[in-house]
């Protein structure tokens, strides 16, 4: 598995100044067992070939022991997200989905400028795969979200890597709730810089 992702690495161009800083299995075990949860294989995968960084204007953060010290400060992130979406005017069913994401779920990125916030749903965790469902989720005034898919391979690839509207829209598999933030807003956010990778712990 490691070697597709050290196969994108060596095509990918790494910032001037910056070195790769691969996540070991000891940190990203430290991890799980602190926060008592499985991450997806393919992400811990990446986690130890690319460490974590900046994707042109796509962050993925880094899995080691310092991500424990944020873990307060993630709790204070979730709260932020569940605070804004009780006071969303939201379907049921749809408030019930943001809010078992946002709850239960891992905030592993977003995209900078954009208030765009990555999640894994980790109920949706399954041995057939070891992956679970990403979600894309927006708690700007545009409040939305999309379904990614579970293949985080292909989320790194052609979501955060991806060249053209294709690619990127490719992923999305579910229209976003609210049409004011639409699949050209998500394209030109992520088209914005070169896709450049600038390691760091985020």
């Amino acid at each position: 598995m490691t070697s597709k992702w050290q196969n994108l690495l060596e095509r990918t161009e790494v910032a001037e100044g910056h070195k790769i800083a691969p996540c070991s299995e000891a940190e990203i075990l430290e991890v799980e067992t602190g926060l008592n949860i499985t991450l997806p294989s393919d992400y811990k995968a990446f986690s130890k070939v690319f460490g974590g960084g900046q994707i042109g204007d796509c962050c993925i953060r880094r899995l080691d022991c310092e991500y424990l010290s944020f873990t307060d400060w993630n709790k204070e992130i979730i709260k932020e997200h569940k605070e804004v979406i009780e006071f969303l005017d939201l379907d049921v069913e749809v408030f019930g989905i943001v809010e078992n994401v946002v709850n239960t779920g891992f905030y592993f990125g977003e995209v900078i400028g954009y208030q765009f916030h990555f999640y894994f749903d980790l109920h949706s965790y399954s041995l057939a795969d070891m992956s679970c469902d990403i979600y894309l989720i927006s708690f700007e005034s545009r409040f939305g979200f999309y379904e990614l898919g579970r293949d985080f391979f292909l989320f790194i690839n052609n979501f955060a890597f991806g060249e053209n509207e294709d690619d990127i829209l490719g992923l999305i598999q579910k229209d976003g709730i609210n049409s004011s933030m639409n699949r050209e807003a998500i394209v030109r956010s992520l088209n914005r810089s070169p896709k450049i990778f600038t390691p760091g712990h985020l």
